[in-house]
């Protein structure tokens, strides 16, 4: 059986841990076993992997969940989240995520591939952002106008700095 040889392998690279892994990559596909047995491999570790950077292509919000219990949250500085799907784009449902301790102490997210509604209030502790938007909002013949609002900015300025300078100015027509 494939999965228990990885699961074997896996343990025993990961057994005497010294140093946190740059970056740990999990792709959870459609096979039925192996989440089952990937986390029998996970509860047999006493402590949680130690990684700065958390990529995992998943194809529904339990499948996170399962996995983040299992990643120390103090050391966590980057989440990468990835649906498996290539076709569709499923919705990812993000309340119990946004409430995890890798959630709050990463600081950068990049989300790719899933439809969510975050509020604002869950990103703000991350100082980067990277949240692709799907093809059909890029080349809508119907969007004609997407604004960004904050409550309080000192010096506008800072947004061109962010975003770039305005592609039109509010008093210029088409």
């Amino acid at each position: 059986n494939f999965i228990q040889l990885f699961c074997r392998d896996f343990s025993l690279i990961l057994k005497n841990q010294k140093l946190n892994l740059q970056f740990l990559r999990i792709i959870i596909k459609d096979v039925p076993t192996f989440m089952p047995e990937f986390l029998n491999c996970l509860k047999s570790r006493i402590d949680p992997i130690k990684t700065n950077w958390l990529s995992a292509a998943i194809n529904n919000e339990d499948q996170l969940l399962s996995l983040l219990p299992y990643i120390c949250s103090k050391e966590i500085k980057e989440i990468r989240i990835n649906c498996t799907k290539t076709y569709e784009k499923p919705r990812l449902e993000m309340e119990k995520i946004v409430k995890s301790e890798q959630w709050k102490q990463s600081n950068s997210l990049n989300l790719k591939n899933f439809f969510v509604d975050v509020p604002l209030r869950d990103l703000t502790h991350f100082s980067r952002v990277n949240i692709s938007f799907n093809n059909e909002m890029l080349i809508s013949k119907t969007l004609t106008y997407f604004e960004l609002h904050f409550n309080f900015i000192s010096d506008g300025e800072i947004l061109d700095g962010l975003f770039g300078e305005p592609l039109q100015n509010k008093d210029q027509t088409l």
